[in-house]
């Protein structure tokens, strides 16, 4: 089991490390070493069922030694950047303007969105209240929500009675 889990829960990422077939709902279907998927649920002697990625949704269950648990994506690596920092600006800036000349835009906006990484920049609507109900919408420029979120409690002045509506 990697590092990532000392135990499996509901909503770790996890890969195939022993391949086979395997039963789902009256259909069998061949899970591939490497494969990956999401725990959906834990029996009681450890046993997962796990939900593929690459499928439509098809689901099996392994036991601990059968699946690994995986670093979530958008996670950095023990040791690794974090995607945020300054350093890695300029690969951020390249993949945009690429994705631009190709027409990736919409592809490229969703996979940073979801690995919570910095884009293209484009203009976020972030919601901002405090104790007393005062709620400010500001629409703010940025590479990701993460970074506008920041340029907004800067703007406020680091204010730490205001925050972020999700």
């Amino acid at each position: 089991m990697s590092a990532w889990a000392v135990s499996l829960a509901k909503g770790d990422e996890v890969r195939v490390v022993e391949p086979g077939l395997r039963e789902d709902g009256g259909d069998v279907w061949f899970w591939d070493r490497g494969e990956e998927g999401q725990v959906r649920r834990v029996y009681a002697n450890g046993d997962v069922e796990v939900r593929t990625f690459n499928r439509e949704g098809y689901r099996a269950r392994f036991s601990p030694d059968e699946v690994e648990a995986v670093r979530p994506l958008g996670t950095p690596p023990p040791g690794g950047l974090d995607p945020h920092d300054a350093r890695l600006a300029w690969v951020w800036e390249d993949a945009s303007r690429l994705a631009e000349r190709k027409g990736w835009c919409k592809e490229f906006d969703a996979l940073c969105d979801a690995l919570g990484v910095p884009g293209r920049v484009r203009k976020f609507s972030i919601t901002m209240h405090d104790a007393g109900g005062v709620r400010v919408t500001a629409r703010v420029e940025a590479r990701s929500r993460r970074l506008a979120e920041e340029k907004l409690r800067s703007a406020a002045g680091g204010s730490t009675t205001l925050a972020v509506e999700s």
